[in-house]
């Protein structure tokens, strides 16, 4: 008998807390709603957006070199370079697909080319060591197809 009150009051209080949570979910969702209805938050994507529209840029011959090189500055931030969180994680030099994530081949080739169109010198230190960090994990054959084909159309 005992038993049997103690999992009804155990199963009771996972309802509150149940829903206590949707009750908090609810309420931050109607907060963040703007007037017309809907949610806007920031995009966020990894290295590889930036990298493509400077491609983009180079492939089209319409290149907006002070565009080019505020994307060259978020592209050289977001390179695992240093310990910046402080979490005393093995640095990999190249591009992760997010924060904090581990080397990404086709991400970090893109970036690599990125720069290097943007006029990095191929033997700075953050450029060499991602080309040796991509060199170790197979290089650009080695990378997704998508990443081949916007390769492919610079020859």
């Amino acid at each position: 008998m005992l038993d049997r009150v103690a999992r009804a009051r155990w199963r009771l209080s996972e309802s509150d807390l149940l829903n206590s949570a949707v009750e908090r979910a609810v309420s931050a969702l109607v907060v963040s709603q703007q007037r017309a209805g809907h949610w806007s938050y920031e995009l966020e994507a990894d290295c590889t957006i930036p990298a493509e529209y400077i491609l983009m840029m180079h492939f089209m011959g319409e290149v907006d070199t002070a565009l080019r090189a505020k994307l060259a500055v978020f592209i050289r931030a977001h390179q695992s370079m240093e310990d910046q969180a402080g979490l005393d994680q093995a640095l990999h030099h190249g591009w992760p697909l997010y924060e904090g994530g581990d080397f990404d081949l086709s991400c970090s080739v893109k970036a690599y080319y990125a720069l290097k169109l943007a006029g990095d010198d191929c033997e700075a230190p953050h450029m060499a060591a991602a080309r040796r960090a991509i060199l170790a994990r197979g290089g650009a054959a080695r990378a997704n197809v998508f990443t081949r084909i916007a390769l492919a159309l610079f020859g």
